[in-house]
């Protein structure tokens, strides 16, 4: 009998390989109950691109892409979640704008989720089902167990994980605008608002441009929702739709749209339609005006800021704290100045006393400038040296370190000089 030892060696490598395979499928699953829910298997990572989680709903491994607000790490604040799909183009430029925007109180701090999609995957889990053969040949129509994977895993993973709002916004362009139209239909109390950008609403013969109009004006009250549009001029299935619901605007859904422009083509348009589309979902968020108001009509700016955001909260059903420039702008104005030397900077220490809870590092420099002002040096003194030590150990923060010290020097050498004048 011969031995045909090549074989034989192709036999044992493969036996081998399997058994190192179920090795690593051990190992891999060992280690993610360790971090995971008992939902959700995941594998965490410090670089916020690279965590992954497993989908009992996909059957497979998902990326998950997550962008936390500047002020996350040093707050006690509570954030509303943006779940932006085909997170693997549009997230970096998403976040940046998010970021803009809620410095400039447009809009407040957000956690952006990513969620990438593979080319070979994308069509598949953004289009529901078709009745024209042809694109279910070629899309599939898994729309329907893509919602369930966003919305039963990783929204609930996010959620475990993260200081979040109940209040989520969903975007999606192309066939992802399609998709969220789809979950309008399906599950519309999913999200709170949804920003559908040029949508791909000639899908299905356009079937979505009757059937989300008229689920829309089933919605029932008791909560709020938005819903956002903005495509370009060829898109005229989109136009229908608009002009459908500018026709009949359906009770319980703010609705607001974004006219085409030429200059646009269908993927030049996205990020523009994104900041306008986040603009009017949060309209009258910044409390400029309010505060100028309150300044001319001699009331106390920060109570009226305060209604301002109490107002918002209640309309979006929101539980989070102010804005950090509210306190900021409201508590400073009690602050005394040369040309205002009767201010109340005891008002001051309360207002900036209540930041420094919800954003920590924010009481170094500004309540002990509040403290300062109301006489009490020693508590501001050692405020600022708490400060000028814990930004020495932060990286980026050379200049509020510098403006610690700087400070300490300053309010050192007004006391020294107060002891020798006596």
């Amino acid at each position: 009998m011969s031995v045909n030892l090549r074989a034989m060696h192709g036999v044992a490598m493969r036996a081998l390989l399997k058994r190192s395979l179920a090795l690593c499928y051990m190992l891999v699953f060992w280690m993610t109950a360790s971090i995971a829910s008992a939902q959700t298997l995941a594998i965490e990572s410090a670089d916020p691109a690279q965590s992954v989680i497993w989908s009992k709903t996909l059957g497979e491994w998902r990326r998950i892409i997550v962008r936390l607000p500047e002020s996350y790490s040093r707050s006690t604040q509570t954030y509303p979640v943006i779940y932006l799909l085909d997170g693997e183009t549009h997230t970096a430029l998403t976040a940046e704008t998010v970021a803009f925007m809620a410095s400039n109180v447009l809009m407040p701090e957000a956690i952006v989720v990513g969620i990438p999609n593979g080319v070979l995957s994308r069509s598949h889990n953004l289009t529901p089902p078709s009745s024209v053969a042809a694109e279910m040949k070629d899309a599939e129509g898994g729309a329907s167990e893509f919602l369930s994977f966003i919305v039963d895993e990783v929204a609930p993973w996010i959620e475990q994980r993260h200081r979040t709002e109940p209040f989520r916004i969903l975007i999606g362009h192309s066939y992802g605008g399609l998709f969220a139209m789809h979950t309008l239909l399906t599950r519309p109390d999913a999200f709170n608002a949804y920003l559908a950008l040029d949508p791909s609403l000639w899908y299905d013969r356009q079937s979505f441009v009757t059937s989300v109009p008229a689920a829309l004006h089933k919605l029932p009250p008791g909560r709020f929702r938005y819903l956002y549009t903005a495509g370009i001029v060829p898109n005229q299935a989109l136009k229908t739709f608009d002009a459908s619901l500018a026709a009949s605007p359906p009770a319980n859904i703010v609705l607001r749209t974004r006219p085409p422009r030429a200059s646009e083509d269908h993927n030049s348009m996205v990020h523009l339609a994104i900041y306008d589309g986040l603009e009017q979902l949060f309209a009258g968020w910044s409390f400029n005006d309010v505060l100028t108001a309150a300044i001319e009509k001699k009331r106390d700016p920060y109570d009226a800021i305060q209604a301002h955001y109490q107002a918002l909260f209640a309309k979006y059903g929101l539980h989070m704290k102010l804005p950090q420039k509210a306190y900021l702008w409201g508590g400073y104005q009690f602050i005394p100045t040369e040309q205002q030397p009767k201010r109340n900077p005891a008002r001051a220490v309360q207002i900036l006393s209540e930041m420094g809870e919800v954003y920590r590092d924010q009481k170094y420099l500004n309540l002990s400038a509040a403290l300062a002002a109301a006489g009490r040096v020693d508590e501001a003194l050692a405020l600022l040296e708490e400060g000028a030590a814990y930004f020495s150990a932060l990286p980026n923060k050379s200049f509020e370190h510098l403006t610690a010290r700087a400070r300490i020097k300053e309010l050192q050498d007004a006391r020294s000089k107060k002891k020798r004048a006596k």
